[in-house]
């Protein structure tokens, strides 16, 4: 029983950093979040502001890291 509950913690886990994965690149990779936020009334400078804001505007490995 003990055997059966290790494996399906680490299928677990396993599913988790997949899932996270496949959310992180949809949510980055696939749209730019900056275009969906900002409104056509926003200037350069203020999507620049949004960008670092949201931090979007580092290098893609340091997406999913904390600031």
């Amino acid at each position: 029983m003990l055997n059966f509950i290790v494996k399906r913690l680490g299928q677990s886990a396993i599913l988790i950093l997949i899932m996270s994965a496949l959310v992180f690149v949809g949510m980055y990779v696939v749209s730019d979040p900056v275009a969906v936020l900002a409104g056509e009334d926003f200037t350069e400078e203020d999507r620049r502001a949004l960008a670092a804001e949201l931090g979007v505007d580092r290098p893609l490995p340091k997406h999913a890291t904390p600031p």
